[in-house]
């Protein structure tokens, strides 16, 4: 069984207070038995309080925990489904952290990359384009659009100043890249990654399982070279180091080379002359993939089940109170 929230189980914790609220109950229900008379006081019918609010209360814990992980997504075994036919939607993760403004690529390794995006964009015909930018976190800086221009005037405006936190994390600039296919679309999905392949944080493998999963292909394209370059500061000076020196930001291509490995997809240069061709032909083959595979296995959702038996149990706790017990309770 997989979750798709796991982080939702934290919320079990809520059963441990409920259960000393439920024992706190019992023990007050007993005081006002005996307060009752001699009758209430008997071994049986204590016995009969204990029973019923025992399965009262298991009964209403169940509810609990049933309803919390069915709210954490729970599916186990794959179905088939039709894979859709129709366009091709691509969410372009846009690294701008300060080392991509490294001129060790021509004019530098952030307007390099964004040149290869719009020359690909005014390429391909029917396709949505979405911009992610990240550093130290990600932002949706253009939903899924056809609108060229907008995605134009998008690319002219990237830079380093888009997102304040400090940073490299490509796991949160993928996951937002994920994030921003919208649900139940008609159409084919693929990420492109364009960035140094520093990550300071975060772990991009992680997310590049769960974009395979999803079957969106990450392809990505390095940005810079193993022999690096100076980091420019904001007043056109270079970033120093502790000692004085100016920092040398080497482009990680193996990082990158993994991410892709893991969707299956090609790791490109930016740099390549060929570049944009190949990245046109990638994402066209993808589709025609798709096409001739004719449908995906997805997980099979299961909240549904939980969220019946949850209302079993729910019902079952309120019998137990309601229904009077040999007529006394």
């Amino acid at each position: 069984m997989t979750l798709q929230d796991p982080r939702a189980l934290w919320a079990l914790l809520a059963i441990i207070p409920i259960a000393l609220i439920q024992l706190r109950g019992y023990a007050l229900g007993r005081r006002d038995l005996t307060r009752l008379g001699q009758e209430m006081t008997d071994p049986s019918v204590q016995t009969l309080f204990l029973v019923k609010s025992f399965f009262g209360a298991l009964a209403f814990n169940a509810f609990i925990a049933l309803a919390i992980v069915a709210l954490a997504g729970p599916s186990w075994g794959e179905q088939p489904v039709e894979e859709d036919r129709e366009n091709l939607d691509v969410v372009v993760a846009m690294d701008i952290s300060r080392s991509m403004l490294a001129s060790d690529v021509s004019p530098s390794r952030l307007s390099r990359g964004v040149s290869v995006i719009r020359s690909v964009s005014r390429q391909l015909s029917s396709t949505r384009f979405a911009v992610v930018v990240f550093k130290g976190d990600a932002s949706i800086l253009l939903p899924l659009t056809e609108d060229l221009n907008a995605l134009e005037t998008v690319l002219d405006g990237v830079s380093p100043n888009l997102v304040s936190t400090p940073g490299s994390d490509i796991e949160r600039g993928l996951s937002q890249a994920l994030d921003a296919f919208p649900p139940g679309t008609n159409a084919h999905r693929a990420v492109v990654l364009v960035s140094d392949g520093e990550s300071l944080t975060g772990s991009p493998s992680r997310v590049a399982r769960r974009s395979d999963d999803e079957g969106t292909p990450i392809i990505t394209l390095l940005a810079g070279t193993s022999a690096g370059s100076t980091v420019p500061a904001g007043d056109g000076s270079n970033i120093l180091d502790d000692e004085g020196r100016p920092i040398i930001s080497t482009a990680d291509p193996l990082s990158m080379q993994a991410i892709s490995d893991l969707t299956g997809s090609p790791a490109l240069d930016v740099d390549d002359v060929n570049v944009v061709t190949q990245l046109i032909e990638e994402l066209e083959g993808h589709v025609e993939r798709r096409d001739e595979a004719g449908s995906r296995l997805e997980p099979v959702p299961r909240h549904a089940t939980f969220l019946a038996l949850a209302l079993v149990m729910l019902a079952t706790s309120l019998a137990v109170r309601v229904v009077r017990w040999l007529d006394l309770f």
